[in-house]
């Protein structure tokens, strides 16, 4: 289970992702609408993929400081997803949608290592 400090990143990243939705149809937009085709177990496995990738750091492409970057805690929040699954089998509606963000962001080079 996500310990109570784990359901609030997610939640704060799922939040995020949501209210960074734009009206146009983007790269990112075409990457999600890909990786929607992935089966929940599928989809775990390139998460953890990328996860592995990004665990040493990770970053993102805005230039600021790398205290202020977002990346971490979306890779907090797909690394309890990812546990959470393992642990449960099932892949809720929310928890889907941050791993497709994630991978969409990462296959774009907006996530990257670093």
């Amino acid at each position: 289970m996500m310990s109570v400090e784990q359901a609030q990143v997610v939640k704060m990243v799922y939040s995020r992702f949501i209210s960074s939705e734009e009206e146009v149809w983007t790269d990112l937009d075409e990457n999600l609408e890909l990786v929607g085709f992935l089966k929940d177990s599928e989809l775990v496995v390139e998460a953890e993929i990328k996860a592995d990738i990004h665990c040493k750091g990770i970053r993102c492409r805005q230039n600021h400081e790398k205290k202020n970057c977002f990346a971490p805690y979306i890779l907090e929040s797909v690394e309890a997803i990812i546990a959470l699954y393992h642990h449960t089998g099932q892949l809720p509606t929310k928890n889907r949608y941050i791993l497709e963000f994630y991978i969409a962001m990462s296959e774009l080079n907006m996530l990257y290592a670093g």
